[in-house]
């Protein structure tokens, strides 16, 4: 097979991975998961309302009954959960 084939190429691909980390939410991540938060529901329903989701406003405080988690692919957040 030559160099630079589909073959090679899928090859190298397959080579590089990625990062990718669970971690419990700690109030430093604060702004930056309310953001996802908010750009997936905007996204979604096509506008965001923030006087909706209050639970966002102090998520350690709101989910401190049960748990919420953050999912990280090459230290980039991606997503979050949390269940109350």
């Amino acid at each position: 097979m030559e160099s630079g084939s589909v073959a090679n190429v899928m090859m190298l691909d397959t080579t590089i991975t990625p990062q990718l980390q669970i971690t419990p939410f700690t109030p430093t991540h604060q702004a930056e998961a309310r953001n996802l938060i908010l750009q997936g529901l905007g996204a979604h329903w096509g506008w965001i309302d923030e006087e909706i989701n209050t639970d966002l406003e102090d998520i350690s405080r709101s989910y401190s009954a049960g748990y919420f988690v953050l999912r990280w692919l090459d230290e980039v957040l991606e997503e979050t959960g949390g269940e109350i």
